[in-house]
C-alpha cells in the first residue's frame, strides 16, 4: 500500500452568492458574468503563487504555501470584483464569498482532501457577500504581517467539523464586535466646518532593491506634497501622529520582481474601520521620476474626488438652511462629483452660499462652473446675458482669491469655451497648475489650449494623461470632447471618431456632444452616423440651425469653417 502524502497548506474557497437564482433568471448573462469574474479571480490566484485544484460551477478552491499571500490575493480580487460591479448594470453584477483556512491535508494527485479543505468551505459560507472570513490560524499568521482590519466573529460550530473554530472577518462585519478599536481612530469628532484629516503611511516593500526603496520614499513624499496642495483636506504623515487624529489613512505597498512593479494603495476610514478606496498599478522601473509623477497624480486626484463623495454622503439629506457655508460648498461639490445632472439642485445650494457670503471665491467659481455644466445638455449657444454673467462671475472669483486653483480653472474654461480666447485660457490653466500640479482638470485645460495655440502633440498627450489619471473626474466628458476636437485638428479623423463614439455611449444626454460628433463623424467618412446625430438633435430641438448652435471654438478660422461644413453636410439647417 502506498504511503499517504500530506502537507500543511493554506486553502482558499470562493463561491458565488445566489448563483442558482441568477441562473434561473438569465443563464446567458450569468455565465458571461461568471467568466468575467473568474478571469479576475484566477489571474489573482496565479499572480499570488496560488494553485487552483478544485473548480465546479461557481466555486473555486485553491491552495497557497503562504497564508499572507492567500489573504492578499482574496482582498485584492474582492476589491477588483467590487470595482467591476460598480461599472456594470445590476443584472450582470456578481458577488463572491471567500473562506481561508490553514490545515493539514491529504494529497491525491492534483487534488487535496481533509478537514483543512472542509473548514475553508464552511468559512466561505459564513462570509458576507463580497467579504472574506478566515480561521483563527490564518488570523494569527497574518495579523502582524498585514496592515488590514479584522473583526472577531467569535467561536463557531461548523457543520460536520467536531471542534468549534474561532473566525475573523476582514473589514467591518455588521454588528460583530471588534477585536480592538480601529487603529488610529480619532479621539474627537470633526466640527461641521473642519476639513477631513488624511494621514499618509509608509509605503511597504516586498522584494526589490535599493532603487525600489528610493522609489517608495520618493513616491510617499510626492503624494504628501500633492495632498498638501488640496484645499479641501488636511494632510500629515502617519508616523508623525500615529494617525491618532486622522479621519482617513492612506496606505501603500510595492511588490517588485526584476524591473516589474506592482503598486497598490488603499484609503481607510478610521472612524468606521472600513476601506473606502483601493487601486493597483502595474508598471516597470524604466523612469522612476515619471512613475512618481504619474502615480502620485492619479492617487491625489482619485482621493480628492472620493473624499468629496464621502463628505456628500453625510450632507445629502441635511436641510440646506442648517448648513454652514463650507458645508453648502461640500454638498454642491458632491452633486458635481456624482453626475453631470442635478445642476439645478447644486445651483440652489450655491446661491444660498453666495447669499450668505458673496465674497467667497469658491462659491462664485463653483456657480460659474455649474452654469457651464448645465449648458452641456443644450446644443444652443449661450444668450449674450448668460455668457456675460459667467464671465463676470469667473472674473470675480479670481479677484477674490488670486491663489485659488479652482477659480483659475473656471476662468480658463469660460475664456476658452465662451470666447475662444485660448491664450488667456492657457494662462489661467497654467496658474491653476502652478498652485496645484496634480489638478487633473487644470492639466486637461492646459492641454486643450495648447492644441489650439501651441504644441498640438503635447496638448493631446496632456489631455490623455489627465483623463487616464482619474476615470471619475466630473469633467471627463468635456475632456473627451475636447480630445476629439484636438484629434480632428491634428488630422487623426478615425481616432477622433472613435473618441466621440465612446463619448456618446457614456454621456448620451449631453446634447452638445451630438454637434461635435456629427462633424467629426462626417469628416471621418462615417456619414450615416453623422446624419443620425443631426437628425436626433433636430427631433429634440426643431429650431436648431447653424446660426444658433453652441459653436466649437477654434483659433484657426480655416478649421472652424471646415468643422461647420461637416455639420451642414450632415444635415444641420442654415439660419
Amino acid at each position: 500500500m502506498s504511503k499517504v502524502q500530506r502537507k500543511l497548506t493554506t486553502i482558499l474557497a470562493a463561491d458565488v452568492v445566489g448563483f442558482s437564482k441568477m441562473m434561473g433568471n438569465d443563464e446567458g448573462a450569468t455565465l458571461e458574468a461568471l467568466k468575467s469574474c473568474r478571469a479576475i479571480i484566477d489571474g489573482g490566484i496565479e499572480e499570488h503563487n496560488g494553485r487552483i485544484f478544485g473548480s465546479a460551477g461557481d466555486s473555486v478552491i485553491a491552495d497557497f504555501s503562504s497564508p499572507v499571500q492567500a489573504v492578499l490575493c482574496a482582498n485584492e480580487f474582492q476589491n477588483f470584483l467590487a470595482d467591476r460591479n460598480d461599472q456594470v448594470d445590476e443584472n450582470h453584477r456578481m458577488s463572491f464569498r471567500v473562506g481561508i483556512n490553514i490545515g493539514d491535508v491529504i494529497i491525491d494527485g492534483d487534488n487535496l482532501f481533509g478537514d483543512g479543505v472542509n473548514v475553508a468551505a464552511r468559512l466561505e459560507a459564513m462570509a458576507r457577500p463580497g467579504g472574506i472570513c478566515v480561521s483563527s490560524k490564518v488570523f494569527d499568521e497574518v495579523r502582524r504581517k498585514l496592515d488590514l482590519l479584522f473583526v472577531d466573529g467569535g467561536s463557531q460550530q461548523l457543520k460536520n467539523i467536531d471542534d468549534p473554530v474561532n473566525v475573523y472577518h476582514l473589514g467591518e462585519a455588521d454588528e460583530t464586535p471588534r477585536t480592538a478599536p480601529p487603529r488610529g481612530a480619532p479621539e474627537r469628532a470633526r466640527t461641521a466646518d473642519e476639513k477631513p484629516r488624511v494621514a499618509v503611511g509608509t509605503i511597504k516593500i516586498v522584494g526589490g532593491d535599493a532603487e525600489t526603496a528610493i522609489l517608495a520614499e520618493g513616491l510617499r513624499d510626492v503624494i504628501l506634497g500633492g495632498l498638501a496642495r488640496q484645499t479641501a483636506l488636511i494632510v500629515s504623515t502617519a508616523d508623525e501622529q500615529k494617525a491618532e487624529n486622522a479621519d482617513f489613512l492612506l496606505e501603500g505597498g510595492i511588490r517588485a520582481a526584476g524591473n516589474k512593479l506592482r503598486l497598490s494603495f488603499n484609503l481607510k476610514d478610521l472612524v468606521k474601520g472600513t476601506q473606502v478606496w483601493s487601486e493597483r498599478y502595474d508598471r516597470t522601473t524604466e523612469d522612476i521620476f515619471d512613475l512618481e509623477d504619474e502615480i502620485s497624480q492619479s492617487i491625489v486626484s482619485e482621493l480628492r474626488i472620493r473624499l468629496k463623495a464621502l463628505e456628500f454622503e453625510k450632507l445629502e439629506n441635511t436641510d440646506d438652511e442648517s448648513l454652514s457655508v463650507p458645508e453648502l460648498l461640500s454638498k454642491a461639490a458632491g452633486y458635481f462629483v456624482r453626475s453631470y445632472g442635478n445642476n439645478d439642485t447644486a445651483a440652489r445650494i450655491l446661491a444660498l452660499a453666495i447669499e450668505r457670503k458673496p465674497d467667497n471665491s469658491m462659491a462664485q467659481a463653483m456657480m460659474a462652473m455649474c452654469r457651464l455644466r448645465e449648458q452641456e445638455f443644450s446644443p444652443f449657444a449661450f444668450t449674450p446675458e448668460a455668457r456675460q454673467a459667467v464671465l463676470a462671475q469667473t472674473s470675480l472669483a479670481v479677484s477674490l482669491d488670486q491663489s485659488s486653483y479652482f477659480a483659475h480653472l473656471a476662468a480658463a474654461v469660460a475664456e476658452q469655451d465662451l470666447l475662444g480666447n485660448f491664450r488667456d485660457a492657457f494662462m489661467h490653466a497654467e496658474t491653476a497648475l502652478a498652485a496645484n500640479p496634480n489638478f487633473t482638470q487644470g492639466q486637461a485645460m492646459a492641454g486643450i489650449t495648447k492644441c489650439h495655440v501651441g504644441d498640438r502633440e503635447e496638448g493631446i498627450a496632456q489631455i490623455r494623461r489627465a483623463i487616464d489619471a482619474n476615470k471619475d473626474d466630473p469633467n471627463r466628458f468635456r475632456h473627451l470632447r475636447e480630445l476629439a476636437v484636438a484629434l480632428f485638428l491634428n488630422g487623426e479623423a478615425e481616432e477622433a471618431a472613435d473618441t466621440v463614439r465612446r463619448l456618446i455611449q457614456q454621456a448620451p444626454d449631453l446634447c452638445r456632444n451630438g454637434l461635435v460628433s456629427a462633424s467629426i463623424y462626417w469628416h471621418a467618412g462615417a456619414k450615416a452616423q453623422a446624419r443620425t446625430c443631426i437628425a436626433e438633435l433636430l427631433q429634440r430641438h426643431p429650431t436648431l440651425n447653424s446660426a444658433n448652435i453652441r459653436k466649437t471654438q477654434f483659433a484657426d478660422q480655416e478649421a472652424a469653417d471646415r468643422f461647420l461644413s461637416g455639420l451642414q453636410s450632415a444635415g444641420l439647417p442654415g439660419p
